[in-house]
């Protein structure tokens, strides 16, 4: 979808969009969107209408809650508003003319070729796997932040507006727990598929939303036979609800790519989004209107401060070693591209670092989550979410809701150790689910009973993760433990990519575009940078025309 100064909301129509019209704004919208105490989508929407007849979008902008993208056209003053949910995971990008809900839609209707891409946003994205900013792959291309609001009126230049955003006044567990109260009556009457990993993130979820008397099912992708697969049966059966496991399908591999690509608008890594898009087309034909992730659950856990174990909520933050470990620990070499590029690759990990360190808080523990919130989630899990939602199938994702993430940003900085908040989240209100064992052998409890079980259990995972980091570092490869993974890859998923025609034709773009080095051996190539490479490759192939 195109909106320009002049665009009227009739005849805007695309997957997923839904529209209310009323005397003097007409409000269109894409994802979940809710206002507390009311019902998702329409209802919500109706009543914002009505507030903002008195309040302006950015002071409302803190109660619209959810996962959407929104669209308010004004005929009093003729002007457009958007904006996305307070997290940025909705993808809405703008330029000079006005804004798109796709990339690729936008960057089309500009006429853009690949000359005009941005060599050193595609050296980023090879080398880290996203961009830190809002800024895209074309120049004069952006993407709206989490607190900005576009305004779009005829005969003068967009606007950038601040939202005025709150965090909540009591940070506490309860009103974590609360807020679910909420999320459960805006899901009323919509089919829900919940993710039922076993793990802890989507074990909690899946505890608050049957303790809310949600109907739903529950869903997994993966293997069968696997402990994760037969830990995720368990949850649901715990809490009696069906259960459906999705098996990553390889057939037609190289078309599907194609398919992936564009579902991904051309800027998702192609390795990490195929098994994910093909689930959530099953889950599309299945009925299923709108999926809870566990996205960000991390926020609750020390995972981002393990490294600096057992100085937790310590002033002295370390964000090279953060950023060696966390963003980036299997690096690529300058050898890896031309000399150009290479002096870009040198600079970049030094940009990036003071980039992040726009977002320091007083420890620790706070900055490396308000990073993984505001730097790296929207990349991380809000690429995959837009991707949904621009197929029709909707997200909600509890701890990426702005103020939930503010609880786990300021959360005391033990209480995230050993997992500690979801073991005693569970054992409050799902002590059953909670007794149940994890992928890594011991329970989600807080109860004493478990206490030596788990405490062993935990030990020996924290050993495995030092040593996947290690080899991570030392060889580019996980070669002891694949942490808070599934196994749920196909197994010759990666021979398969490096095996289609579209890696090939990647790679070979890549060089001709003065990016990789001529001499780059695609059987060397990491395959943690397989997926990027393609992706890449195949903007260019489709710049090209």
């Amino acid at each position: 979808m195109l909106i320009s100064p002049s665009t009227e909301p009739n005849g805007l129509h695309e997957t997923g969009l839904r529209w209310h019209k009323g005397s003097r704004f007409t409000i269109g919208w894409k994802g979940h969107l809710f206002l507390a105490g009311l019902t998702g989508g329409e209802e919500s929407v109706r009543r914002l209408a009505e507030l903002l007849a008195t309040r302006p979008l950015a002071e409302l902008a803190s109660d619209i809650l959810g996962i959407y993208g929104l669209f308010i056209h004004d005929a009093q003053d003729r002007t457009w508003r958007a904006m996305s949910d307070n997290a940025g995971m909705y993808k809405v990008f703008h330029d000079r003319r006005g804004l798109s809900t796709s990339f690729l839609k936008l960057i089309q209707a500009r006429g853009t070729q690949a000359k005009d891409t941005r060599v050193e946003a595609v050296v980023e994205y090879l080398a880290q796997g996203a961009l830190f900013g809002t800024y895209t792959f074309v120049e004069g291309v952006g993407r709206l932040g989490h607190d900005e609001i576009l305004i779009l009126a005829s005969g003068r230049p967009p606007i950038l507006q601040k939202k005025v955003l709150r965090a909540p006044s009591d940070d506490s567990t309860a009103t974590f727990v609360a807020s679910f109260e909420g999320l459960a009556r805006s899901l009323k009457g919509r089919r829900l598929s919940v993710d039922a990993t076993g793990g802890y993130d989507s074990r909690v979820i899946v505890c608050l939303l049957k303790r809310q008397g949600l109907d739903f099912e529950a869903a997994i992708s993966g293997l069968p036979g696997t402990a994760d697969t037969r830990i995720a049966q368990r949850v649901a059966d715990c809490v009696n609800v069906p259960f459906h496991l999705y098996e990553h399908d390889l057939g037609g591999l190289d078309d599907d790519l194609e398919r992936v690509f564009l579902a991904g608008d051309g800027i998702t890594d192609l390795r990490r989004f195929h098994r994910d898009h093909n689930n959530a087309r099953a889950r599309l034909a299945r009925g299923v209107e709108i999926i809870a992730h566990g996205g960000a659950g991390e926020l609750f856990k020390d995972q981002h401060t393990l490294q600096d174990f057992p100085f937790y909520g310590s002033s002295k933050i370390n964000l090279a070693r953060y950023y060696d470990l966390r963003v980036s620990p299997v690096s690529m070499s300058e050898t890896d591209f031309t000399s150009k590029c290479a002096e870009i690759f040198k600079g970049m990990r030094s940009r990036s670092i003071k980039f992040l360190e726009s977002v320091n808080s007083r420890t620790n523990n706070e900055t490396y989550n308000r990073i993984y919130f505001f730097v790296r989630s929207p990349d991380l899990f809000g690429q995959f979410y837009s991707n949904y939602i621009n197929m029709g199938l909707d997200v909600a994702a509890p701890y990426l809701d702005y103020r939930n993430a503010q609880i786990g940003i300021r959360l005391p900085p033990w209480q995230s150790f050993f997992t500690r908040w979801h073991r005693r989240v569970l054992t409050a209100h799902c002590p059953r689910l909670a007794a149940l064992p994890t992928a890594e052998g011991y329970t989600a409890s807080d109860a004493w009973r478990h206490l030596p079980r788990n405490l062993t259990g935990f030990t020996l995972t924290q050993i495995r993760r030092g040593a996947k980091k290690a080899s991570q570092r030392l060889t580019g490869k996980s070669r002891f433990y694949r942490a808070g993974a599934f196994v749920a890859d196909a197994g010759n998923f990666m021979g398969g990519l490096r095996q289609s025609r579209q890696y090939a034709s990647a790679i070979e773009r890549l060089k001709s575009a003065g990016i990789l080095a001529p001499d780059l051996d695609p059987a060397g190539v990491h395959d943690a940078h397989v997926g990027r490479m393609m992706t890449m490759g195949l903007l260019l192939r489709r710049l090209d025309g």
